[in-house]
């Protein structure tokens, strides 16, 4: 008998005000933080799990030159 393989559900997580913790202050502080977030990322979209960062304050969060982070940018 074979085994029956699970479909994950897709999850969408979508974190406001990215910019209180992904702000240059904050990563000279705790430099791990962007690291760990850059890691939730990549592990994440092959566990179908997508990340989007909200901020009103672009400018305020770090530049990441990642490739599985993608910025879009919308005025």
């Amino acid at each position: 008998m074979g085994r029956v393989k699970a479909q994950s559900t897709p999850v969408l997580l979508i974190i406001e005000e990215a910019h209180a913790f992904l702000s240059a202050n904050w990563i000279s502080r705790m430099p791990v933080l962007l690291e760990r977030v850059a890691r939730i990322a990549r592990r994440g979209r092959k566990r179908w799990l997508g990340l989007v960062f909200v901020t009103q304050l672009p400018h305020s969060t770090v530049a990441v030159d990642s490739a599985p982070v993608q910025r879009l940018l919308v005025e």
